[in-house]
Formats: structure tokens, C-alpha cells, sequence
């Protein structure tokens, strides 16, 4: 997996699309302005400054915002930010390109007490997602520690609703569990989901069918294996908030810092989640080849079906991107001859089926660098639904009489690539 630098100087990044084929990054600068970077024609953009962000008051005071940022795209290219006001309100500016406009006041939260309405502020950042041209929808922590709402359609906002807290049994009691952190939320084929990191350090989610919101619902924690019982595997939790987006009514692509500052990844197809997958973390040029841990938050967006695009600030100081279009794989080779077939292991002999991939090789299975696999068949090996490693002289039959096959163990451990 290739990660390549967008430079230094970049903090609390927040990707979108504003529409198929491209890509913005907005980022913090050192003295607090707001910085872009777009991708237009294959390349990046250098980081403009766009001024530092400020929220209007009345008359022509204006104050500074609070990061990090949320941000979204619509259908028509226009592209919303929203933010934390100082005293808890929820910010929004927008704009399809220059000049932008600043932020304006959208109000707080409130809780009524007789005839008054007491403000009561957000307890942290926003997080948002928009459902076609006209219809933004944004989620905030409460003061309470609960999951509020509100929605835009066409220029009006909705008042904030609840959406309650999750619970936890302790000692054969239900209890609520306030919220905390930064919160992520995307729409698919007019459904809504909310992501965050759980008190315990697993991933959770909220939906919306479309009708009516479903429950908090944990999705579990990544798992590590015993270094002394491989076998076994241990949960880990969640080292950083997640992000998220979707291209799709059937898809969903989390991501996630781990405890090991390497980007997690997991998705939903539609029927059932996929584990956690590592996508590493960047490495050091030169001979040393060190890896650069991810020290904040990762960012994604999709500008469309079969495209991920994942950003994030590693130790060193730079902010990294990965995009995936079909294979994370991007190197030098493909990138300035995408043709070109990499050379084969000596001695392999490769075959593709019509019900899975069988790679047949005279050396033992075991002994099968996954690295020296040429890149087209380390791409089929990932699009295969069945993955079949077997020696040359060992049975080829099986898996072929249309039957869903599992690969062997000794297979599954050759597989990850």
C-alpha cells in the first residue's frame, strides 16, 4: 500500500467531494487560518490560505471557530462547513467557490424551563452528510451527552431533535452512557448512520431506515492475535475517532486509527459488516524505512462508485493520502504505466476459474512470498469471493461444482496481501 504526502503544516483535515472526479481538503494552518487543497486533473493543488475562519456577530464583531471542522458536498458542487461556536453554538458557512462566505449562527440546542427556552450549547464538534441537492443533515453531542439532529431543506432548518444516548449494564442495570468525541455520519440510497467510538473503545453505530431510528448498536472492536497463542485473537480498542462515507445504498467504508497508529478499515456491502483491515501506515524514504504512525483523526471521502480516498497526519508531520480504486496498490510502475505486467515468480503457473482463483505453484503453499505475487493476481486474489491456494500435485477439483468453497487454513494465511 502506497501513502504519498500533500505536505506539512496541515492539521485537523476534513475531506469532500463536491462532485464525481474531484476532491477538496480543508485543514487548520498553525496560526489557526483555514487551508484548501483541491484535486483537479490527476494532481493536487498547493494548500491556499482562505483566511481565518470567523463567526459574525451582530453588527460587525467576529470571533474565531472552533476545530475541528465537518463538511459535506451536495449533488450541485456546493460545499457546506459547519463548526462549534465558542459558547456552543452550531456554526455554517458555504460556498461552490470564491469568495466564501463566514460563518453565521444557526442557534443551540435549548432546554425549556416554563415559558423561557435556556440555551444549552454543543458539547462538541459536528458531524454531517447531505441527501441529494437540497437536504443537509447534521448530529452534534448535547450537554447531556446525548445524540441530537437537524436537518436543512432548502434553506430551512428543522429544530434540534433527540436521539437519545446509548446504555450499558452494570451490575444488572441498565445506564445510560453519555457521548463523547467526534461524531461521523454519512447517507446511503435515503438511509442516514452515525458512527463513534464507543466507552469502551469499540465502534458504534445509529440508522435510520428512512422512517424511523434504530438503536445504538455496537459493532465490535478490531482484533489483535496473541503473539503466544496465534490462534487466539484479543479485542483492541478504536485509538481515534471514526470517519466515514458511502457511494452507494448498499455500501459503507469506515475508518479508524489503531492502537498501533495504523488506518483501520471495515465495510459494509449491503448484508454484513467485513472484519477490520490494517492499511499500514506511511514510510520514512530513505534506508531506514521507518513507519510513520498516524498521531489524530483520519478523514475519507468518495467522490463516487469504486473510489476511497483516505487522509491523515502522521508523526512526522505530514498529512498522507491513499485512494483506492479497485486496489490500495498504487506504485511507481502502475502509476506512470498503468499496462504493464510485473514480472512473475519464476516457476508459477496461474489459472482463473469460473468459481474461484487457484494459484498453482510447485513450491509448497506456505512458502508463497504474498509480496512477490504479481499485481494482477494479487488483484483477483481480492476480488475473488473464493480464494483457493493449492501446490500443483495437490487435488484441483474441489470448489469447482459451484458450490461457495473456504479456503484451507494454510491457504488463508498465503492470502493476506
Amino acid at each position: 500500500m502506497r501513502w504519498e504526502s500533500l505536505g506539512s503544516g496541515v492539521y485537523s483535515p476534513v475531506a469532500v467531494s463536491p462532485g464525481p472526479g474531484s476532491l477538496t481538503v480543508l485543514g487548520r494552518s498553525s496560526a489557526s487560518e483555514l487551508l484548501r487543497a483541491d484535486w483537479r486533473d490527476g494532481a493536487w493543488d498547493a494548500f491556499e490560505s482562505l483566511g481565518l475562519p470567523v463567526a459574525l456577530l451582530e453588527g460587525s464583531a467576529a470571533i474565531p471557530v472552533e476545530w475541528p471542522l465537518a463538511a459535506c458536498g451536495n449533488s450541485r458542487g456546493l460545499l457546506h462547513l459547519f463548526a462549534r461556536g465558542p459558547d456552543g453554538e452550531l456554526l455554517h458557512m458555504h460556498g461552490d467557490g470564491d469568495p466564501w462566505t463566514r460563518f453565521q449562527y444557526l442557534g443551540a440546542p435549548a432546554a425549556v424551563s416554563g415559558t423561557a427556552a435556556i440555551p444549552m450549547g454543543l458539547a462538541g464538534p459536528p458531524a454531517a452528510c447531505s441527501r441529494g441537492a437540497e437536504l443537509v443533515d447534521v448530529f452534534v453531542v448535547g450537554q447531556n451527552g446525548g445524540l441530537l439532529h437537524t436537518a436543512c431543506e432548502r434553506g430551512e432548518w428543522t429544530e434540534f431533535e433527540s436521539l437519545g444516548a446509548p446504555s450499558a449494564r452494570l451490575d444488572d442495570t441498565a445506564t445510560t452512557v453519555p457521548l463523547s468525541g467526534p461524531l461521523a455520519a454519512c447517507s446511503f440510497g435515503g438511509r442516514l448512520a452515525v458512527f463513534l467510538r464507543g466507552h469502551a473503545g469499540d465502534l458504534v453505530m445509529k440508522c435510520w431506515d428512512g422512517t424511523v431510528w434504530g438503536g445504538f448498536e455496537s459493532l465490535g472492536s478490531p482484533g489483535e492475535r496473541d503473539p503466544v497463542y496465534p490462534a487466539v485473537t484479543f479485542p483492541t480498542p478504536l485509538a481515534g475517532p471514526p470517519t466515514v462515507c458511502s457511494w452507494g445504498p448498499d455500501r459503507i467504508d469506515v475508518f479508524a486509527r489503531g492502537i498501533h497508529g495504523d488506518a483501520l478499515h471495515r465495510v459494509w456491502n449491503g448484508e454484513y459488516w467485513s472484519e477490520f483491515q490494517s492499511l499500514g501506515m506511511p514510510v520514512q524514504e530513505g534506508p531506514s524505512g521507518s513507519v510513520l504512525p498516524f498521531t489524530g483523526v483520519l478523514t475519507a471521502c468518495s467522490w463516487g462508485p469504486g473510489r476511497l480516498d483516505v487522509f491523515g497526519r502522521a508523526i512526522d508531520g505530514q498529512l498522507y493520502h491513499a485512494w483506492w480504486d479497485g486496489d490500495w496498490d498504487h506504485d511507481e510502475v502502475e502509476r506512470h504505466d498503468p499496462g504493464r505486467r510485473l514480472a512473475e515468480p519464476e516457476g508459477a503457473r496461474y489459472s482463473v476459474t469460473s468459481c474461484d482463483l487457484r494459484i498453482l505453484m510447485d513450491q509448497p503453499t506456505e512458502s508463497i512470498p504474498p509480496h512477490n505475487l504479481p499485481q494482477p493476481i494479487r488483484r483477483l486474489i481480492r476480488q475473488a469471493r473464493v480464494a483457493v491456494l493449492v501446490p500443483r500435485h495437490g487435488e484441483d477439483g474441489a470448489g469447482c461444482n459451484g458450490r461457495r468453497t473456504r479456503p484451507t487454513p494454510t491457504a488463508a494465511a498465503g492470502l493476506r496481501i
